[in-house]
Order: structure tokens, then sequence, then C-alpha cells
């Protein structure tokens, strides 16, 4: 079916072995960003749910908790959208066999949403906790020590590989 869109998306762009190659990038970015994109938004929902867990906010984490099952279906068709629109086509250049004529806004504008409600919420919840007894933030604060890394380690190679940091143009 990707194969197919990407055949009907570019006729004519060099023969049928051209759009092979167009389709294939078209499927592996699709598959990057799905990967990608369900991830960040992983993240963002463990961020949420802890921030309504130290603030007993029990409807929030409801709402964010019957999330998680579409995550799956909902990166899907995120990334199915943000790939259509970046125009992916094949390049021979070695560094970057598949490139884009658009920059991708899209994905630009989700990571760095998902960083700042990331980033308030475990600020937020550090703040919280401080209040709290002892036995509480001690316990909080071993299940919270490695949240912020998982985003990094998320979030930070997909910027790079996304061209977010990394121009892809040069």
């Amino acid at each position: 079916l990707l194969t197919v869109a990407v055949v009907v998306r570019h006729p004519g762009s060099g023969g049928m072995a051209q759009d092979g190659v167009n389709a294939a990038c078209f499927v592996l970015s699709f598959l990057y960003e799905w990967g990608t994109t369900v991830s960040i938004m992983a993240e963002t929902c463990l961020a949420l749910l802890y921030s309504a867990a130290m603030f007993r906010r029990r409807t929030c984490a409801v709402v964010v908790s019957r999330l998680l099952p579409i995550l799956w279906p909902l990166g899907c068709v995120w990334a199915l959208v943000e790939v259509w629109a970046s125009d992916l086509h094949w390049t021979r250049w070695d560094d970057y066999p598949c490139m884009s004529n658009n920059y991708d806004v899209m994905g630009t504008v989700v990571i760095a949403g998902c960083v700042i409600v990331c980033a308030v919420s475990y600020c937020a919840c550090a703040i919280k906790v401080r209040s709290a007894g002892f036995a509480v933030q001690r316990r909080v604060w071993r299940r919270a020590q490695c949240y912020p890394l998982v985003a990094l380690l998320s979030l930070v190679p997909a910027w790079f590989v996304s061209g977010v940091v990394v121009d892809e143009a040069t």
C-alpha cells in the first residue's frame, strides 16, 4: 500500500526504478518516524502520568491512561502524514540517500512540544516532592531518577537523525 502511494505520488519521476527507490525511501522513513513518534508520545504520557500521580489528579491520569492503547495507531497516522508531507526522494549521496524537499516542521513542533511538556512535568514534580515526607521522597526519587535520561535517549537521537539539529541539505 505504501509503495503504491509513493508511485502514485511521484508519477513520471524517472521511470519504475526511480519510483521503486522513492517508495523504499518512503517506507523506511515511515517506519522510522512511526517508532520515533510513538516513543516520544509514550515518554510524554509517562511524564503526564507521573505528574498526575504526584498531584493526585485522578481524572488526568485516567484520560492519559486511555491514550496509551491508541499511541501506535495515532503514531502511524502522524508518521504517514509527516512522511507524505516531507516529499522524500532518492539521491545518490552516501550520507543521506533519502532527501526531503521540505523542512520537517511537524516533527520539530511535536518534539519541541513533548520536550517542553516533559520538562515542565518533571520540574513541577521535583518541586512538589520536596514538600512530601522523607519516605515518599526516597521512593519517588528512586523511580524518577531515570525518567529524564530516558527522555534524552529517546529524543536527542531523533533530532540528529531527522535533521532538526543537523541540516540534511548540507
